[in-house]
C-alpha cells in the first residue's frame, strides 16, 4: 500500500512538473516572438537593420529632415523679428547670463543641386530658440548663429535667420557688439586667416573662434551645439536638475568640470567589453533573476508542482541576457528617460562634439591649443587631448539629450548609415 501510494505521488509532482515545463516553454517562446515583432520598430537591436533596406532608412530619415525643414519654417513665420530681436539684445546687456547658446555652422548643400540646401540649421534654431523663450531656466541666456562660412552672405539659410536671432561671423561682421578676436598668441584676426593647411584646422579655428565669441560676453556656461543637432524633450528639465544638483556649482566655483558632454553617437552605446557596459548588462540580469526568484519563493507555498529555485533562477537569468542583447544597450538606456533623476553622469569620450557644456574659465586655454599646429587636428581628439593633459574633469551624460540630424558629414560630405538618425 504505502509503495503504491509512493508511486502516485511521484506520478502526480511528474504530470505536474510537465506541465508547467511545457507552460515555461510555450511561454519563453510567445515572450521571444513578441519581442523580435517590437525590435523590427527599434534601431540598434539586432533585428532592426536585418528587416529593413538600407534605402527604406535612407527615405525615413529625409522624410523627417524635410518635416523638420518646414516646421521650423511655420515655426518662424509666427514670430515677431523686431521683438525676438529686443528679447536677446536685453538679454546680452545683462551681467548673470547663465547661458551662451552658440550653432556653428556652414553652407551645406545637396551633392544633386549645389543650390539647395540641406536644412540642417533652420531646425536647430528653432527648438533652442523656443526652449530659451519658454523655459523659465533660460530666462537669462541667449542663443547665437556662430556663420564661420569662408562667404558668410552666401549662407542663406543662416543669413535668413539674423533677423530673428544674434550672430556673429568669422569672415564677416557680427551682433554681439564684440571686438575683432584674434588668434591667441598672435596679433592675427580670425578673420585675416583666409587659408589652413588641411579643411581639418579650419574647423578647429572656427570652433575656437565661436567658443571664444561666446566667452566675449561672460556667462555662466557656454552651450555650443553643431547645426545638424535637435534638443531632446527631456532636455529643459534635465539640463536645469545636473546644474543645479547633479554638479551643484556655486556661481563663482572655476573648474568643477572642464566641459559636459550632452551627445555621443548611439552606434558606439552598445553593449561591449567596456566595464560600465558589462556592469549594465549584468546589473539587468541580477535585477530581473532577483525579482523572479521573490515571485517563486512566494508563490511555492500555494503550489507543490513548481520548478525548483535554482531553475528559475538560472532561467530568468538567460533571457533577461538574450534580451538585453537581443533589444540593445541603446535601448534599454531610454528607459532612463522616465526621470530627470535616472540620466548618468559618467567621464566623457574622445569623440564627438555635436553638443558640449562649456565652463569659460577653460576656453582661452582650450582655444589657444585648438589653434597650436601641433595639437591633434581633429577638433574633437584635440579637446580631449588638452582636458586629459591638464588634468580637467570632463563628464558625458547617458542618455543623449540631443539628436543628431546630419547624415551627411560637414567636411567630406559622405553619407552616414541612416539607422543613426531614425
Amino acid at each position: 500500500m504505502n509503495e503504491r501510494k509512493l508511486m502516485k505521488q511521484i506520478a502526480f509532482f511528474s504530470d505536474g512538473l510537465n506541465k508547467n515545463l511545457w507552460k515555461w516553454l510555450m511561454s519563453v517562446c510567445i515572450y521571444f516572438a513578441v519581442l523580435c515583432f517590437l525590435c523590427f520598430f527599434l534601431p540598434f537591436s539586432k533585428i532592426f537593420t536585418v528587416v529593413h533596406s538600407y534605402e527604406s532608412l535612407f527615405d525615413q530619415v529625409e522624410a523627417a529632415t524635410d518635416g523638420r525643414l518646414r516646421a521650423a519654417k511655420q515655426y518662424f513665420q509666427t514670430q515677431n523679428p523686431e521683438l525676438s530681436s529686443r528679447i536677446y539684445s536685453n538679454r546680452i546687456s545683462q551681467v548673470n547670463i547663465l547661458f551662451a547658446v552658440g550653432i556653428i555652422t556652414i553652407k551645406r548643400t545637396k551633392e544633386t543641386n549645389f543650390l539647395e540646401s540641406l536644412g540642417y540649421l533652420p531646425p536647430s534654431v528653432a527648438h533652442m530658440d523656443s526652449i530659451l523663450k519658454s523655459h523659465r531656466f533660460f530666462n537669462t541666456s541667449f542663443l547665437f548663429i556662430c556663420n564661420v562660412d569662408a562667404f558668410p552672405s552666401t549662407h542663406f539659410d543662416a543669413v535668413d535667420l539674423y533677423k530673428f536671432v544674434p550672430y556673429t561671423e568669422r569672415f564677416g561682421k557680427n551682433s554681439l557688439n564684440i571686438p575683432t578676436l584674434t588668434i591667441p598668441k598672435t596679433n592675427t584676426g580670425f578673420i585675416d586667416l583666409t587659408t589652413h593647411s588641411t579643411k581639418y584646422r579650419k574647423e578647429s579655428f572656427d570652433y575656437a573662434f565661436c567658443l571664444l565669441s561666446a566667452a566675449a560676453l561672460n556667462p555662466r556656461f557656454i552651450l555650443l551645439l553643431e547645426e545638424d543637432t535637435i534638443p531632446h524633450k527631456d532636455f529643459p528639465s534635465v539640463i536645469e536638475h545636473l546644474i543645479t544638483f547633479r554638479l551643484n556649482l556655486p556661481f563663482n566655483q572655476k573648474h568643477e568640470f572642464g566641459f559636459l558632454k550632452l551627445y555621443f553617437p548611439s552606434k558606439w552605446q552598445g553593449f561591449g567589453f567596456e566595464f560600465t557596459k558589462i556592469l549594465d548588462l549584468l546589473c539587468c540580469c541580477i535585477l530581473v533573476t532577483a525579482v523572479a526568484g521573490v515571485y517563486h519563493y512566494l508563490h511555492s507555498f500555494r503550489s507543490a508542482t513548481l520548478p525548483g529555485l535554482n531553475s528559475v533562477l538560472l532561467s530568468a537569468f538567460l533571457v533577461t541576457l538574450l534580451t538585453c542583447l537581443l533589444v540593445g544597450r541603446q535601448n534599454i538606456n531610454e528607459l532612463r528617460r522616465l526621470s530627470k533623476h535616472f540620466y548618468r553622469l559618467q567621464s566623457s569620450e574622445g569623440c564627438c562634439t555635436q553638443a558640449m557644456v562649456y565652463q569659460p574659465s577653460i576656453v582661452s586655454s582650450m582655444a589657444e591649443y585648438l589653434v597650436n599646429p601641433l595639437s591633434n587636428e581633429h577638433t574633437d581628439l584635440a579637446i580631449w587631448d588638452f582636458s586629459y593633459r591638464n588634468s580637467i574633469r570632463t563628464l558625458q551624460v547617458e542618455p543623449n539629450l540631443f539628436f543628431h540630424t546630419g547624415l551627411y558629414t560637414t567636411l567630406n560630405q559622405v553619407q552616414k548609415h541612416p539607422e543613426e538618425f531614425i
